[in-house]
């Protein structure tokens, strides 16, 4: 069991009657975590080469780029931003080809991530564990709108951990965490939504408040899987007093952060970032 306790006068979030005892049971950790989107792995470390001028004209582009998989996940997904303008192929892009490992991979969308300028192709059948390479290449029509290169690092997509190395890593992704930033255990990337959820013992009470003195950057109090309160800025609290249970109770914590640890690829501090109190009127 992971809840400390003491006893106080505090006043957290709700006026007390004179008389009454607040106990405070601080929760911190282990975590139950689980990310409710797909993880987030942008490859930067790209290689550029332009081939020679086809005889047709037109220019074309060809990306090299390498990654790591430690621990393959279930599905894994490519996400290409700089070219949804040109799907399907049409006047301006005249070829696209994706390799992962040598073997093709299908440039017919599988759908998109986020929104549809930002399509996805599977790459799942082409995974391997250690190293592998990715190649896309690019081929532009002549005279028909100028060539537009990857301005933006293709993404990869799944249920995976990242190990910011060089080259970058996938991983088996976390499932126990402790109270800290999920940059800090293999989301340095992800935007979205995460829950960290516990089952507590309460003891009996008339009154109970939840307190996260630290989130990054808004929360969703949900008690027994009923939604308590959305706190988009502090103080991050609520009177849980309705959703408890007698004794057992789960505690899930649903925050969402930045989305410049994906647009900008900044590992921003997300999630709780500090030890949560249950301030608690006995019976």
């Amino acid at each position: 069991m992971f809840v400390s306790g003491e006893t106080t006068d505090a006043r957290p979030l709700a006026r007390e009657e004179p008389g009454d005892v607040c106990r405070v049971l601080t929760l911190d950790g282990p975590w139950q975590f689980r990310a409710l989107g797909p993880n987030v792995l942008p490859l930067r470390d790209l290689r550029c080469v332009i081939p020679p001028v086809p005889r047709d004209g037109g220019r074309a582009f060809e990306y090299t780029v390498h990654f790591r998989v430690e621990s393959p996940p279930g599905h894994m997904h490519l996400a290409l931003e700089d070219i949804a303008h040109s799907l399907p192929l049409g006047p301006t892009l005249s070829h696209l080809g994706i390799e992962l490992n040598g073997q093709p991979i299908a440039t017919e969308p599988v759908g998109h991530f986020v929104e549809p300028a930002l399509p996805m192709f599977d790459l799942t059948p082409a995974l391997r564990l250690g190293d592998n390479e990715l190649v896309i290449r690019l081929r532009y029509r002549p005279w028909l709108g100028e060539p537009r290169p990857l301005l933006n690092p293709p993404i990869l997509l799944g249920d995976f951990g990242v190990v910011d190395a060089a080259p970058a890593s996938i991983a088996q992704p976390p499932r126990q965490v402790s109270t800290a930033s999920w940059t800090t255990f293999g989301y340095p990337y992800y935007s979205g939504v995460a829950e960290y959820s516990a089952t507590v013992e309460l003891p009996r009470c008339r009154r109970a408040t939840l307190n996260c003195p630290e989130v990054a950057d808004m929360v969703e109090v949900m008690v027994n899987e009923q939604s308590v309160a959305v706190r988009p800025w502090p103080p991050f609290a609520a009177d849980i007093t309705s959703a408890l249970h007698p004794e057992e109770n789960q505690i899930a914590l649903r925050i969402t952060n930045s989305l410049a640890n994906w647009l900008d690829s900044d590992p921003r501090p997300s999630g709780l970032l500090a030890p949560v109190d249950l301030h608690i009127w006995p019976r």
